[in-house]
């Protein structure tokens, strides 16, 4: 198991509302292949267990 994120970098901080804006609540429309940070695919992974 991964480690707890406590800290994100700017790189995923400038691309939060963008994410939050593009990919809907439920993730349908989510595309592991863009390019987003890691911590966001990790993120979708945890949701969709």
């Amino acid at each position: 198991e991964k480690k707890p994120v406590k800290v994100i970098n700017k790189d995923q901080w400038s691309s939060l509302l963008d994410f939050c804006k593009a990919v809907p609540e439920d993730l349908q429309n989510y595309d592991s292949t863009s390019s987003w940070p890691v911590l966001f695919d990790d993120y979708v992974e945890w949701r969709q267990q």
